[in-house]
């Protein structure tokens, strides 16, 4: 950075005490808070000014200190002068390349060994820069400098689509295109800032058609069995009830059937799947603790010997199961059809109680 410039006021103090006090420049130096080398520089021009004593003090601070600059001004050495016609080539890249001001001085102080440091090639392009009426370019490393027209318009729609993925990459892109700063971007998009970087190389490298978002992965048919097979075992130990897996519980929690589980098929599965899988197939644990559980020790006893009935029913028979109600009267009720006049329709009427009764076609199961 250019030094910080010097008050008048200090410079006439310098001027002072080593012109009327005969002060010594070490002494002067400490005593205002100033550099030696930078006292011994004004002392120097004094001594080389035409300055007297009554000038030092008549003279205003700022007639004191222009009179002693005026002498050696860096920037009117014809040495540096060519430099001026180096700076519209330093701006101009500077507006179009991803470079910055230290690169470009890397590159003049290599031709110019014995040239200006830094601080002073820098001072001195920002003179240049306020003279000629440019305006101050600012360095961001992650800007994009060169985006296509096609590319712009992509980004655009983008940006107007109702997908998230693809409005975060285009206000990104689109955002580095216009100079704004990537802290800045992270926050509006709420993405880190390593994940913007990314995106910017892989536009850099390889192109928008990279930055495409992900599509949905597929699934394998083998994989996709396997969890079926899972939701299947998991729906039938809800159905039935702990007891009968030795757990003292009357329903159900992910633990208790990842536990039963992992037991009954040595398989492990994670709580977070079973919960999955339950809500995938509409099931929830209220309905699981009034509806699916049976708290009856024969389930699979009565489930089994339903099952075979049903396994075993002809065409013309009809089943249907009644627990824990009765008796109960079943009434084959008629309706309008054609009989003779002679013949009076009736419709016969059967009480039933426990057992099995096989009556007009209709298949009875009495618990």
């Amino acid at each position: 950075m250019p030094q910080k410039k010097i008050s008048p006021r200090k410079i006439k103090g310098v001027i002072i005490q080593y012109a009327l006090h005969g002060v010594g420049p070490t002494f002067i130096a400490r005593s205002i808070k100033m550099g030696l080398t930078t006292v011994h520089k004004y002392i120097n021009l004094y001594k080389n000014s035409d300055l007297v004593h009554s000038d030092i003090l008549n003279l205003l601070a700022e007639n004191i200190a222009a009179s002693l600059t005026s002498q050696k001004n860096i920037y009117e050495k014809p040495g540096y002068a060519h430099l001026k016609e180096l700076f519209l080539q330093y701006h101009t890249r500077l507006e179009n390349e991803n470079i910055n001001m230290k690169s470009l001085w890397q590159e003049y102080s290599q031709c110019e060994p014995s040239g200006l440091k830094y601080s002073q090639f820098y001072a001195r392009y920002h003179r240049w820069r306020k003279e000629n009426g440019f305006p101050k370019v600012s360095f961001n490393k992650w800007q994009l400098k060169n985006i296509t027209k096609e590319d712009e318009k992509t980004l655009r729609e983008w940006k107007l689509s109702n997908k998230r993925d693809k409005w975060e990459r285009a206000v990104a892109l689109l955002d580095l295109h216009r100079g704004c700063n990537i802290t800045t971007i992270s926050k509006k998009i709420e993405r880190s800032c390593r994940t913007i970087k990314k995106w910017h190389a892989i536009y850099i490298e390889k192109g928008i058609e990279y930055l495409e978002v992900r599509r949905t992965r597929v699934i394998p048919e083998q994989t996709m069995d396997n969890i079926r097979l899972k939701k299947e075992r998991i729906i039938k130990l809800i159905h039935e009830s702990p007891f009968l897996h030795d757990i003292n519980r009357t329903s159900w929690s992910l633990k208790t059937l990842a536990q039963t589980y992992k037991k009954e098929y040595g398989e492990s599965i994670s709580k977070t799947s079973i919960s999955e899988y339950v809500r995938s197939e509409r099931y929830t644990f209220k309905k699981a603790r009034t509806v699916l559980t049976s708290p009856d020790p024969q389930y699979r006893t009565k489930l089994k010997k339903i099952t075979n009935i049903l396994s075993n029913l002809r065409p013309n028979e009809k089943f249907f199961s009644i627990d824990e109600f009765g008796p109960v009267a079943i009434k084959i009720r008629g309706g309008r059809t054609f009989s003779p006049n002679d013949q009076p329709r009736t419709i016969p009427q059967l009480q039933m109680s426990k057992g099995r009764l096989i009556c007009t076609g209709a298949l009875v199961h009495w618990n």
